[in-house]
């Protein structure tokens, strides 16, 4: 009888360590959070932008795993293209240098396809205005620009996509001097078409001094005026005045934060 019941306890006690052991095992369920991760990289390529900068910085794309991993678990892959607009919106500034060291002719595309869009939105001035700020907007919300809006989309991916292949190869392009963009400002107004006094005040409007702001339809139309000017000198002049106007608004050079935060 001891023995036998010796036998059942050795025998409960196996049962319970191999339950112990299930427990902690690790489980290869896979989930479809664990699904998104492992094809990160694939989703990302369908941006092609944010691929790049995203592999630029170790610790930036940490970030973005984590941020549009959580967000896709709770809303899916509308919520998760939420949360990399948004992340995105941070890496502007070197998007914008990026695109800045673009081939001339790409460069003088995009204008020319900025110039479509403000167009197709003069109609409706707010959002012009908007445009021209920099908003980001999904096409279907510009109904009345769809096609400008898509085209001038493909014309920027271009124009980075460039931009990162002369980075990569040290192609930097050099800045124009204040005194060499004024000097071809000028001359492409002269070719051009003069602005109205009210034109000029407006594109040189100073945020911060709303007794000053223009109209958005003055604005809008004030804007193509400029974009057409410049687009109208030859296309090494018109790429090197794009490349100034940028590089002296907000266009940074790209940094890797390295370490993820």
């Amino acid at each position: 009888m001891r023995r036998g019941r010796i036998g059942i306890l050795a025998v409960c006690l196996a049962l319970a360590l191999l339950m112990c052991l299930l427990t902690l095992w690790p489980r290869n369920e896979a989930t479809p959070l664990d699904g998104f991760v492992a094809r990160f990289d694939a989703n990302i390529a369908e941006d092609p932008v944010a691929a790049v900068v995203v592999a630029r910085d170790p610790g930036f794309r940490a970030r973005v795993i984590r941020a549009t991993a959580n967000a896709f678990a709770n809303g899916g892959w509308p919520a998760a293209i939420d949360k990399l607009d948004g992340l995105m919106m941070e890496k502007e500034p070197e998007i914008l240098w990026t695109k800045l060291n673009a081939d001339e002719d790409l460069l003088v595309t995009l204008w020319r396809r900025y110039i479509d869009t403000m167009q197709a939105l003069q109609q409706r001035p707010t959002l012009c205005r908007f445009y021209i700020s920099g908003g980001r907007y999904r096409a279907a919300a510009l109904p009345s620009a769809k096609a400008e809006y898509r085209a001038a989309s493909r014309a920027a991916v271009a124009a980075f996509l460039s931009g990162d292949r002369n980075l990569k190869a040290g192609l930097a392009f050099e800045l124009l001097s204040d005194e060499q963009a004024d000097a071809l400002l000028e001359k492409s107004t002269a070719a051009g078409v003069g602005y109205t006094e009210d034109e000029w005040a407006a594109l040189h409007y100073v945020r911060g001094m709303p007794w000053r702001r223009p109209s958005d339809d003055l604005l809008c139309a004030a804007t193509i005026k400029k974009f057409r000017n410049v687009v109208a000198l030859a296309p090494a002049e018109a790429a090197a005045l794009v490349r100034y106007t940028w590089g002296k608004s907000r266009a940074t050079r790209p940094q890797s934060t390295d370490q993820e935060p």
